[in-house]
């Protein structure tokens, strides 16, 4: 009898634990899923910059390359979302100085996705060079995107580089995992306070 008691009591404090953590693990934030990569970036004469990169969902990859010493060597900020959900490899580019309601551009990508988690575990800790140049236009008409691809909903479907550059373009230099892109934008009109915009609705399009 007194053996059953104390196998009770056990029981019953055992159960009692578990309910407290099962509480208590509710109650904390859940952290982003995925691994996370960082390394340094040479890009020439003795310069560097830090970039990392995460796996926040299955079948996506963000790369972030935000280094407050980039735009003194002329690059851009930007945050560069590889994802593995349309039928080829795409990357969706932020530009993180510019305006949050400014669209993201959406380009084809040569890297499937173990090529970049390839990559990302090769320089994970180490310096990584520049890679390919590549020239991008990125000034067509704006489409409406999934917030999860372009947090200001809207997006442009870059395209090779044809013709010269206007006024009403400028080239930023914009660092992928494998390649500087030459991105050439609209440029960004600065608007005075209460005044509403007047730009056109973007069509909507598959991106």
């Amino acid at each position: 009898m007194f053996v059953l008691l104390v196998l009770l009591v056990s029981t019953l404090l055992v159960e009692g634990h578990r309910n407290r953590e099962s509480r208590r693990e509710r109650g904390r934030p859940r952290q982003s899923g995925g691994n996370e990569y960082t390394w340094r970036r040479d890009l020439g004469n003795g310069n560097t910059v830090q970039e990392n990169a995460t796996v926040p969902r299955p079948n996506e990859i963000l790369l972030k390359s935000q280094d407050n010493a980039l735009a003194a060597l002329g690059y851009a900020k930007a945050s560069v979302l590889y994802y593995f959900t349309a039928e080829t490899p795409k990357i969706s580019i932020s530009l993180t100085d510019r305006n949050r309601k400014s669209p993201c551009f959406i380009a084809d990508s040569p890297l499937s996705y173990e090529d970049v988690i390839s990559a990302l575990a090769s320089r994970n800790g180490s310096v990584a060079g520049l890679g390919t140049e590549v020239s991008l236009d990125g000034t067509s008409d704006t489409e409406l995107a999934q917030r999860r691809v372009c947090k200001s909903g809207r997006f442009i479907r870059t395209s090779t580089v044809e013709g010269e550059a206007s006024n009403s373009t400028e080239v930023l230099k914009v660092l992928t995992l494998d390649s500087v892109i030459n991105l050439r934008v609209p440029v960004e009109r600065r608007r005075s306070r209460g005044r509403p915009s007047s730009g056109r609705r973007g069509q909507r399009g598959n991106n």
